[in-house]
């Protein structure tokens, strides 16, 4: 998958999602499932996702964006959650990426450690997979 591909704006939403997502981290060290919506008339918004299961509240979230499908033109939908690399599973922030133009959607993730007291981020964000874009 060659990211020059996906739309500038989209990958700009992406970054400025994670960037919002480590401070929610850093403060609260919790991370509700965070959408931030660019719509077609301009307009950008946050929405948090803070009250229940968070299994559920991300379904809520991407609910969310498939009701509001016609007004989206980009969204990016944050969470906290794992990947595994080399059978070692590790905490990190999930993105989302939907793009009205976009063919499907594209999961990013940070990594990130923390203990009681600190959270230190890899500051890396890497490509992770594909889905189905909710925009379509």
């Amino acid at each position: 998958m060659k990211l020059d591909r996906i739309d500038k704006k989209l990958l700009g939403l992406i970054e400025k999602i994670i960037n919002i997502s480590e401070e929610t981290l850093k403060e609260s060290k919790q991370l509700p499932p965070t959408l931030l919506i660019f719509e077609s008339n301009g307009k950008e918004s946050l929405h948090r996702f803070a009250e229940g299961n968070m299994k559920e509240l991300q379904v809520k979230a991407q609910e969310y964006i498939k009701e509001n499908a016609k007004k989206i033109l980009y969204c990016a939908l944050s969470y906290d959650g794992t990947v595994t690399i080399s059978s070692n599973k590790t905490d990190a922030i999930i993105v989302i990426g939907y793009g009205k133009n976009e063919e499907d959607a594209y999961i990013f993730a940070e990594k990130y450690c923390k203990d009681e007291k600190n959270i230190k981020f890899d500051g890396e964000i890497s490509f992770i997979d594909q889905e189905k874009n909710l925009l379509k």
